[in-house]
């Protein structure tokens, strides 16, 4: 059939073809003759593979259904498979990617060879519409008058039906007066006697009223005002800390989809990291319930992976959104794809240019398209990673756009919201001209201790000691190390401290205790959807392997949080959430008397008490002003800052003293290694010893070289910059007093081949005393 294969070539972007209304067609190549014929044969190899791949398959299954010659496959396991043998193929396949294998099982269906049921591979035949622009007014507001009036009607006689049933429970006589009343009375009198003052306004939404007092009866003056805008093109809301940022957007789509009749697959939430999109959907199903799952909000990266039609990976996470928005531009994405109503972008002010320009192409392919971009310009801590507050702003320019401050914090004391007032007065540039006004109406205290000390270790836990008075309580710091130093303090002290751990540059996909549930789940891995069985065995099997890892803690809390937000558990959907994810997404911190945390880390979190550590070794730049702010509005009752810093001399605190007591460094530190601090070479041909290791286990060190304690084997040597820093150390009288392993991770040269396996690499942690 010349229209299937004049079908095919179109959607898969070798042709472009242009039919009018006489069926004439015209059509267009849109690549060389030589690199169309590359193409051609590549896909008929591919093809030729697959037909021979699945007899296989028959024959290995016969149980499966030999009657009707179906057989079920994953599309990944088909790809795993011709890249394992890409030596049996007659062409190269470099780079062979899964839209080439979906392409070729198309071609086949196409002509017929094989027939396709269920699955991800959805086929269809699309119908391309033109818009021709035509200026003429065919309908107008007054024509639509009267189908709106009857549809408002409906609404209100679904309320007088549940306020008749609430009668006949409670007054039957009554009951039996208001039907006589609705066949009797002029309808507006019936209203009017029955649904007297808000009631009146009740019956004109297609919501109960306890559903609507769930969804909007505790929001506040300015946060309802966010929810009722059903106008603006676009909304920037400027939130600041504390204000209910979470909860206005959460609100937001939940009125999107039950008050503004938005369907689910029009609407779209993109967020910036993992932890957010569960947190969101989380919090969406306890307000809508199972509607929530099929709601999409996914991150930046994983959106764009999408649109790309590849699965999420470390090598091209870097510039898939730039990708995923210059295909947008070009026209290259399926439209049903990117059609969307209504966009929402969590913590907008940490866009880059990268996220801006896909945000940009969305928009220009909907042109009606409503946008409600979130964000706190003052909070914009990740500027290393690209992300600028000045996009926030450009979206603020957008024709029909609508501009609100949320400027009530709901979670700090009256004193911390004064002082953190006083100090972002010194941030240039800010978006918010209102100042922040505290809710809660209780007083608090912001105590400020000045140090000529270089060392702020010791006054801090000592303060902390002096202080605890029960709730939860953060000691923030600029770096890990100084993290890690004040935890071994907080110990040595008898005081039980957390450190909320860092992914040191590595993948939580990478850490040893996942992929050990990963290869588990891939054993029974036949179909797109994991087996509960399949799901429960790999459980079983990590928890009991790893029972005694330290990290087994962030694994049970990542399958858990999965299990929470997915009704039908994915096999794709579970590599994409633990690709995201990272490891302080997983932090169990609720049985810590002290929290240690970086500024970034604690970014979304809040505490009862916040001690900050910040020493005066850093630019006086906006980028650290608001770092400063950000970590100083995470306390809800109390805030101390221990700083050498002349920076807050200006600023009044309720309590303030000056401290010119000389402290040193103490006398346990901790080092936390990463991939640079360890010689990566020499763990090649140590991987089984490696392996046997876990989380917490402790190490012998000698001379640069760290031994297995229970078989003495050598497992891991310091990286000549480490080896240096640990002499510098030496010469201030410290040395290695004992070693643990704190993570085991997968990992291979980025510019190794993609045949060359794995090794496994230990993230040691190296205690340090005078």
């Amino acid at each position: 059939d010349i229209r299937t294969l004049m079908y095919f070539l179109s959607i898969k972007g070798y042709i472009k073809k242009n039919e009018d209304a006489a069926h004439n067609l015209e059509i267009i190549r849109q690549d060389d003759v030589d690199n169309l014929i590359s193409r051609f044969e590549k896909r008929l190899e591919i093809c030729r593979y697959i037909i021979e791949w699945l007899y296989r398959q028959v024959s290995l299954n016969p149980q499966q259904d030999s009657e009707n010659n179906a057989i079920r496959f994953s599309v990944i396991e088909l790809l795993n498979d011709i890249k394992k043998n890409s030596q049996l193929l007659f062409v190269d396949i470099d780079n062979l990617q899964l839209e080439d294998v979906e392409e070729s099982l198309l071609y086949l269906s196409k002509i017929g060879a094989l027939k396709l049921e269920g699955g991800f591979l959805v086929i269809y035949n699309a119908m391309n519409i033109r818009r021709i622009k035509d200026n003429k007014i065919k309908y107008k507001l007054d024509d639509y008058r009267m189908l709106n009036e009857f549809y408002k009607q409906k609404i209100q006689q679904v309320h007088i039906v549940g306020e008749y049933a609430n009668l006949m429970v409670k007054d039957y006589k009554a009951a039996l007066q208001y039907v006589q009343d609705y066949f009797q009375m002029d309808y507006k009198k019936f209203i009017a006697k029955y649904f007297k003052g808000e009631r009146n306004k009740e019956i004109e939404r297609n919501l109960t009223p306890g559903k609507y007092k769930q969804l909007f009866g505790q929001l506040s003056k300015r946060q309802l005002e966010i929810i009722s805008d059903k106008d603006s093109r676009c909304i920037v809301v400027a939130a600041g800390p504390g204000s209910g940022k979470t909860r206005v957007l959460v609100h937001k789509l939940a009125s999107l989809l039950m008050l503004e009749d938005v369907k689910h697959e029009q609407l779209l939430m993109l967020t910036f990291s993992r932890a957010a999109a569960t947190e969101f959907k989380q919090r969406l199903m306890e307000l809508i319930g199972n509607a929530a799952h099929f709601v999409e909000i996914k991150t930046f990266h994983s959106y764009c992976f999408d649109l790309l039609g590849r699965i999420g990976n470390i090598d091209d996470v870097k510039d898939v959104v730039s990708k995923a928005a210059e295909m947008i531009v070009q026209g290259n994405v399926e439209p049903n794809k990117i059609g969307k109503t209504v966009l929402v972008i969590d913590e907008a002010q940490d866009m880059s240019s990268d996220e801006y320009d896909l945000v940009k192409a969305l928009m220009a392919n909907n042109e009606e398209m409503r946008v409600i971009a979130v964000g706190d310009d003052d909070q914009n801590i990740f500027e290393f990673r690209g992300s600028d507050s000045k996009y926030m702003l450009q979206l603020m320019k957008e024709d029909g756009s609508r501009f609100i401050e949320m400027t009530e914090n709901f979670r700090s004391s009256d004193s911390v919201v004064n002082y953190a007032n006083s100090f972002v007065n010194m941030i240039s540039g800010r978006m918010k001209h209102t100042p922040i006004i505290p809710v809660r109406n209780y007083v608090g205290q912001v105590e400020l201790t000045l140090h000529e000390s270089k060392f702020l270790y010791s006054p801090i836990v000592k303060n902390i000691m002096q202080n605890k008075v029960g709730g939860t309580s953060c000691i923030l710091t600029q770096t890990n190390e100084e993290a890690a130093i004040i935890v071994a303090l907080l110990r040595k002290n008898g005081i039980n401290g957390k450190l909320i751990q860092s992914m040191d540059g590595f993948s939580f996909w990478n850490l040893a205790e996942m992929r050990y549930f990963l290869k588990h789940l891939n054993k029974g891995h036949n179909t797109p959807i994991i087996p509960q069985q399949i799901w429960e065995e790999a459980k079983l099997a990590t928890f009991s392997a790893y029972d005694d890892s330290y990290s087994i803690t962030y694994i049970k809390r990542c399958i858990e949080l999965f299990e929470q937000i997915n009704k039908v558990k994915y096999y794709s959907d579970f590599c994409e959430f633990v690709f995201e994810s990272s490891v302080e997404d997983f932090c169990d911190i609720s049985d810590a008397d002290v929290v240690v945390s970086t500024i970034h880390k604690a970014k979304g979190r809040e505490f009862d008490d916040v001690y900050m550590l910040l020493s005066d070794d850093y630019i006086k730049d906006n980028s650290l002003l608001r770092r400063y702010y950000v970590g100083m509005t995470r306390a809800k009752n109390r805030l101390f800052i221990h700083t050498n810093s002349k920076l807050f001399s200006n600023i009044k605190a309720d309590k303030f003293f000056i401290d010119k007591a000389d402290y040193p460094m103490p006398e346990q530190v901790v080092l936390q290694l990463t991939h640079k601090d360890v010689f990566l070479g020499f763990f090649k041909d140590k991987k089984k010893e490696v392996l046997s290791l876990k989380s917490g286990d402790y190490l012998n060190y000698d001379n640069t070289t760290l031994y297995n304690a229970t078989t003495n084997n050598p497992v891991a040597k310091l990286s000549k910059n480490m080896q240096a820093t640990i002499s510098e150390w030496k010469e201030k009288g410290y040395d290695v007093k004992s070693a643990s392993v704190r993570f085991v991770v997968a990992w291979k040269p980025k510019d190794a081949p993609k045949e060359e396996a794995e090794t496994a690499v230990l993230l040691i942690d190296l205690q340090l005393t005078l």
